[in-house]
């Protein structure tokens, strides 16, 4: 950690010998960083990254989509009615889709964020 009190760390850094990096933990990605990606940023390709990752941290389909949903419905722009009707049909279709089982349930969220970020 980088800290100004740190005798070791400040006399590591003025020696040319040793070179001193800086390391952070990052932060555990959560589903209002998708939603954030794919209704703010419409970053498709980094929308599905975050979505993989939040499927590999064991995180649950319906909780991926009911979060991004709350998101989505907090934030629309009212502005554009044809849309919000489309995007909404999206959701509905979605869900249905995972609990009657006809697509796997990545496979459903996948195309959603797709879908969603055009």
């Amino acid at each position: 950690k980088k800290n100004p009190a740190n005798k070791l760390i400040n006399n590591l850094n003025q020696s040319k010998n040793v070179r001193v990096i800086y390391c952070r933990k990052a932060r555990q990605l959560r589903v209002f960083d998708l939603a954030r990606a794919v209704m703010d940023e419409r970053n498709q390709s980094g929308s599905i990254q975050i979505l993989n990752q939040l499927f590999a941290d064991g995180k649950q389909p319906q909780q991926i989509l009911g979060g991004l949903f709350w998101y989505w419905n907090n934030t629309s722009n009212a502005k554009n009615r044809g849309r919000l009707k489309k995007d909404l049909g999206l959701f509905i279709d979605t869900d249905a889709r995972i609990k009657t089982g006809k697509v796997p349930a990545e496979l459903a969220l996948e195309l959603l964020v797709v879908k969603l970020c055009r």
